[in-house]
């Protein structure tokens, strides 16, 4: 092996720190950006439903409907059909909360395969940019593939 100086090796993690926080940064940017876009987004929605004209008793038992049916109800309570129904409850409202989240995450690769496309570069969501944006192919990157083989086509 070659020997490498102290100040060689203070050299190079100083560079890798730099290169790390320039990464959290830009990721802290683009997660920012993608939840500023979805308050925007709303804020729309909430101001085009102000702007129609509603019953207002039919818009509140609607409200009130809406409101209790998106709360999924307790478990383990009444008969093994009703036990049956709210576990169906929660699934559902457990997939809602998954599927915001691939969402979301769809929305960020998107946003870094954009990025690399501008720089001349393809975009991995499992190893990230070849060339420098992204993250790199690590020691983690295998586990992370590996566990993440049950969402199928949405993580390739």
């Amino acid at each position: 092996g070659e020997q490498v100086s102290i100040s060689e090796r203070c050299r190079k993690l100083h560079e890798n720190l730099l290169c790390n926080m320039e990464a959290m940064r830009a990721h802290r940017l683009l997660s920012d950006q993608i939840r500023q876009q979805r308050r925007d987004e709303e804020e729309r929605q909430k101001a085009a439903l102000v702007a129609e004209p509603q019953d207002s008793a039919r818009g509140a038992t609607t409200a009130e409907a809406e409101a209790h049916s998106k709360a999924p109800r307790e478990l383990g309570r009444g008969s093994m059909f009703q036990r049956c129904a709210v576990l169906d409850e929660h699934v559902a409202a457990n997939g809602a909360v998954m599927g915001r989240h691939r969402e979301f995450l769809d929305e960020v690769h998107a946003m870094r395969r954009a990025q690399a496309e501008a720089a001349g570069q393809t975009y991995d969501p499992l190893l990230g940019a070849r060339g420098g944006i992204g993250p790199a192919d690590g020691p983690h990157s295998r586990s992370v593939q590996e566990q993440a083989a049950w969402m199928g086509p949405a993580m390739h």
